[in-house]
């Protein structure tokens, strides 16, 4: 990404950007710079995954907005799964970021922990001042040959979970949900919630959820 660098040495969006002509675009694979949207938005983007597959340690992206005319249908089979419309693992810093578009996720085979959120699927570090309006959805059929193995799914309106090998001091703070979060799966362990599934070694606060929470 270094073509795109400016003087300070970040990728910054000028204005927004219509997909509409994209058909498939994987996820950026790997960052660690600064993305910085600068309040402009994403549109008519038809995603499978999310914008960045893993943000790292020292990354950070900002005021980045997905417009609500993009939608997020992504389908998986067997393994972890992380989805989330910024980044689907965050290692870094993701702040004042807004999604609007829907987001579904299905799996017909889970042999694997699926964590869906609408800012990031895997948060281990900090998302701040981030906010939601998109309504998301998880549909996982278990199917692991592993008799007594646990596979657990995370959703939530902000991050699906704060697990997996969080970094000290991760946070998420000052975050807004307002869309609808949905979980139907018959997974063993199913953790859902309006802002995160589920926190763990981490610290969540003031956040607002206006959305409906529904597991089935």
């Amino acid at each position: 990404y270094s073509a795109f660098k400016n003087e300070k040495g970040e990728v910054c969006l000028e204005a927004d950007i219509d997909m509409a002509k994209v058909k498939k675009m994987p996820a950026i694979q790997s960052f660690g710079g600064t993305f910085d949207g600068q309040g402009y938005a994403l549109k008519n983007w038809k995603a499978q995954n999310g914008l960045f597959h893993e943000l790292l340690e020292g990354g950070k992206i900002q005021n980045l907005r997905i417009d609500a005319s993009c939608v997020m249908k992504t389908q998986t089979k067997g393994g972890e799964t992380f989805v989330g419309w910024i980044a689907n693992i965050n290692k870094g810093i993701i702040e004042n970021c807004e999604t609007h578009g829907a987001l579904t996720h299905k799996s017909n085979f889970t042999d694997g922990n699926v964590y869906v959120g609408g800012i990031v699927g895997s948060n281990r570090y900090v998302v701040y001042r981030c906010r939601n309006y998109g309504d998301i959805s998880s549909a996982s059929i278990y199917c692991s040959r592993e008799k007594d193995k646990v596979v657990t799914v995370y959703v939530g309106g902000i991050c699906g979970a704060t697990y997996h090998k969080t970094l000290a001091a991760a946070t998420t703070a000052r975050c807004e949900n307002y869309g609808n979060v949905n979980s139907k799966n018959d997974a063993r362990n199913d953790k859902i919630g309006g802002i995160i599934g589920e926190a763990f070694k981490t610290t969540v606060k003031l956040c607002l959820n206006y959305g409906n929470v529904t597991s089935t």
